[in-house]
Order: structure tokens, then C-alpha cells, then sequence
């Protein structure tokens, strides 16, 4: 549905190899340092893009990205990946959309 919405022609492919990235990152490092994504580098805009994005189009979709962000963004706590500000910024965001 979102892959096909976004233009993406083959998304069976695109999720397993990044299936198989994920694994193969997670073999060799503890979850916390393995985290990737816009959580983990702190990208604020990319993060207030998906929510604008998600409550347009899939509003129904906004709970599983506020909650899969939290625990994201747990664990990049847990590593020490962000700064303060950007993490509370992050937090706020995944809290604002409820």
C-alpha cells in the first residue's frame, strides 16, 4: 500500500533486502548499535515528513509509526545516539500526532 503509493514498482524486493540487511547487521551488533533510520540519525524532518504524510494519507497507520518510533527511539537512548535536544524534539513529534 505506502510502497506502491510511493511509486515503488517491485516492494517484495526492496523489503527483503532490507530484511536481509537488518539480519545480517544484527548478527554482528547489538540491537541499539545496529539502529538505522531517521530515528537514529536524529533527522527531524524526515520524521515530521512521515507523520504529515501518514496522517494525510493513512491515518490509520499513525499509531504503529508513533509506537514503532518509541521504541526506536528507546534504543537509540539506550545508545546514546542523540542529543538531548534532538531527542526530546523526536519524542515530542511521536507524541503530538495522537
Amino acid at each position: 500500500m505506502l510502497l506502491e503509493s510511493s511509486g515503488v514498482t517491485d516492494g517484495r524486493a526492496l523489503l527483503q533486502n532490507l530484511s536481509r540487511t537488518v539480519l545480517d547487521i544484527l548478527a554482528t551488533k547489538p540491537t541499539a548499535e545496529a539502529l538505522t533510520g531517521p530515528i537514529a540519525r536524529g533527522d527531524i524532518g524526515v520524521i515530521e515528513t512521515h507523520l504529515k504524510l501518514l496522517a494525510e494519507q493513512y491515518p490509520q497507520l499513525l499509531p504503529l509509526y508513533r509506537e514503532l518510533g518509541k521504541a526506536t527511539l528507546a534504543l537509540a537512548r539506550q545508545h546514546k545516539n542523540l542529543n538531548d535536544t534532538v531527542d526530546k524534539r523526536i519524542d515530542k513529534l511521536l507524541h503530538m500526532f495522537i
